[in-house]
């Protein structure tokens, strides 16, 4: 006896069609905003940093060492939809935590530049990404004194990770290279009989 394919077995057939196609995106794509070009990626290789799971000990966790920003290269002279600039630190967290409370600064060459407004953790990629606003560091009186130069990105601060009966603080202390450019202020002060603008 032949059985005719119902409406409800295609219907059935295609739902999990589209499920095994959004995790395949998942899995491809990772979180949104996540640098693939290697041109992104800062100088300094990025290492994975494991936040302790012992959970009994008294002091906070520790954790150094390099980051990725995205972009590497910050424009004086940039206008778009970016409105933000990211710190992305590779670390886990264990399973059952949620990240609840941080607090970072962003400063360049040991000087303080903003604070994040932003932070959330990727359980695909295990990336810790905080963000910066991008008008603030453009208009930092720190940002401009390292025009067209190169200088040392630092990201200090601490986040917080809770599960349903306990929790713990991880400080952070990360750093990467990043470029700082000015291409106007470039153009002035190359074409002749020009003055450079005040900084």
């Amino acid at each position: 006896m032949e059985t005719q394919p119902t409406y409800r077995s295609k219907d059935t057939l295609a739902r999990l069609s589209a499920l095994l196609l959004a995790v395949c995106l998942l899995a491809v794509f990772g979180c949104e905003n996540q640098p693939t070009d290697p041109g992104m990626a800062t100088s300094a290789a990025t290492e994975k940093a494991v936040a302790s799971t012992s959970l009994d000990d008294a002091d906070m966790e520790i954790i150094e060492g390099p980051m990725q920003i995205s972009p590497h290269m910050i424009n004086l002279q940039s206008v778009g939809a970016g409105e933000s600039i990211r710190a992305i630190v590779g670390l886990a967290i264990p399973a059952g935590y949620y990240l609840t409370d941080y607090d970072f600064t962003l400063s360049f060459n040991d000087e303080d530049v903003t604070v994040a407004y932003d932070c959330y953790y990727c359980y695909v990629d295990n990336n810790l990404i905080i963000s910066f606003k991008k008008s603030e560091i453009l208009e930092s009186p720190v940002t401009l004194e390292y025009v067209n130069t190169e200088a040392i990105a630092a990201v200090n601060g601490y986040f917080r990770v809770e599960s349903d009966d306990d929790g713990y603080d991880t400080s952070l202390s990360t750093t990467a290279v990043v470029e700082i450019i000015n291409p106007a202020h470039t153009n002035q002060t190359n074409e002749p009989g020009s003055t450079a603008p005040d900084a």
